[in-house]
C-alpha cells in the first residue's frame, strides 16, 4: 500500500526484487551443495543449536518459562506474571537495550510470550539474556 503516484515505481521494484533470484543468490545456492558448502551448513546448524541450548539454560536458570524450537533459530520465553508482552518488549528495548519480539504478533497462542533470536554471537546473546532477566525482575 503506497500513494497512487508511487504505485508504478513500486511494482517495478517489487518485480525485480522478488520474482527471480539474483545471480549472486544462484551462485550461493550452487556452492551450498558442494562438500564445502555442506560442511559449512553443518557447522552453522551446530552453532545455532549450541547457542539455543545455552540461551534456554540461562533463561530457565533466571526463572523464565522457556520453550525452544527443535532445530530453529528462536526460543520462546515467558516471565511469570507478565501478560502484556507488547508493553514488556517495548520496555525491554527502551529501558534495557534488548530487543525481543512480542509473541502476541503470532496470534493468541503467543500472548504473554516473547520470541528471542539465538542468532547473535555467544557473548552478546548472553548479555542480552541477562538484560532481559534484569528487565523482568524490575517489572515483577
Amino acid at each position: 500500500i503506497v500513494p497512487e503516484r508511487f504505485a508504478g515505481r513500486f511494482v517495478g521494484l517489487q518485480q525485480n526484487l522478488v520474482t527471480c533470484a539474483s545471480s549472486l543468490v544462484q551462485d550461493a545456492a550452487l556452492a551450498a551443495f558442494t562438500s564445502a558448502g555442506q560442511r559449512a551448513s553443518s557447522a552453522i546448524v551446530a552453532t545455532i543449536a549450541r547457542r539455543q541450548a545455552q540461551t534456554v539454560a540461562q533463561l530457565r536458570g533466571d526463572g523464565w518459562r522457556v520453550a525452544g524450537s527443535q532445530g530453529g533459530l528462536f526460543v520462546w520465553a515467558r516471565w511469570p506474571g507478565v501478560d502484556d508482552c507488547l508493553a514488556f518488549a517495548t520496555a525491554c528495548a527502551r529501558e534495557h537495550g534488548v530487543v525481543v519480539v512480542p509473541g502476541v504478533g503470532f496470534g493468541e497462542g503467543g500472548r504473554g510470550w516473547l520470541r528471542i533470536s539465538c542468532g547473535a554471537l555467544d557473548e552478546p546473546l548472553a548479555q542480552g539474556c541477562a538484560r532481559l532477566s534484569t528487565a523482568a525482575r524490575s517489572c515483577a
